[in-house]
């Protein structure tokens, strides 16, 4: 599995490929491996995992759920929480996990981009979280669609609940055209992984997407 990993403390990030073969396997093994269930539910080292299933590229139907995994601060556990789609779009990055960790010190918007195998990471502040998703969504959309013309691209935002309580959750949309399409939003919902992303780490925002295309292994059309 290809992965990013982003330190939304020092803003830094690093890419490599880890052995785990799986969505699920990688960001468990990792918890595991550095026991951050020692640390504070909100530590900057209970780090957020986004992966894809190893299946994204290959086109098949129920394929594209994207997976959202930390320790939850709702059961404080290890815990996976998924969304329809988007799986796509983490794909055509290059990569299939972004991993974030470390905490920024003001909130931010974290942008990945990979165009010709050229990748940028950048990291922009947001004052204030919009009162609903769709409006974060739009804001997003206004504010940095420049950057992905032409490309497939998505946007994780989270819920208000998220700067409040434990039970904020990560929305996204799929985007056509630069607009919402309305009817497919997506909810990781349980474990309250939005109130994680913001508590442990600063982000309330990433925007990904890219011209990459995975090598399918077979033509989905013979299954």
């Amino acid at each position: 599995m290809k992965v990013l990993k982003i330190n939304a403390g020092s803003e830094n990030f690093e890419e490599f490929i880890s052995d785990d073969f799986g969505a699920v396997s990688y960001p468990l093994n990792y918890h595991l491996k550095m026991k951050t269930y020692d640390e504070p539910v909100y530590s900057a080292k209970n780090d957020v995992i986004i992966s894809a299933g190893s299946l994204t590229s290959l086109g098949i139907p129920g394929t594209y759920r994207l997976i959202i995994s930390g320790r939850s601060p709702q059961i404080t556990t290890f815990f996976m929480s998924t969304l329809g789609g988007g799986s796509i779009e983490l794909v055509s990055t290059g990569f299939s996990a972004l991993h974030i960790t470390g905490k920024a010190k003001s909130r931010k918007i974290i942008i990945v981009r990979n165009v010709k195998g050229k990748l940028s990471v950048e990291f922009k502040n947001i004052k204030s979280i919009p009162d609903d998703t769709i409006k974060f969504q739009k804001y997003l959309i206004k504010n940095y669609s420049s950057k992905f013309k032409g490309l497939k691209y998505r946007c994780l935002v989270i819920g208000k609940a998220s700067e409040h309580t434990n039970m904020g959750a990560i929305h996204s949309v799929q985007i056509v055209n630069n607009k919402i399409n309305y009817g497919s939003e997506g909810w990781a919902g349980r474990g309250g992984m939005g109130s994680l992303l913001l508590g442990g780490h600063n982000v309330a925002g990433i925007v990904f997407g890219g011209d990459y295309e995975d090598e399918k292994l077979f033509n989905p059309d013979e299954l």
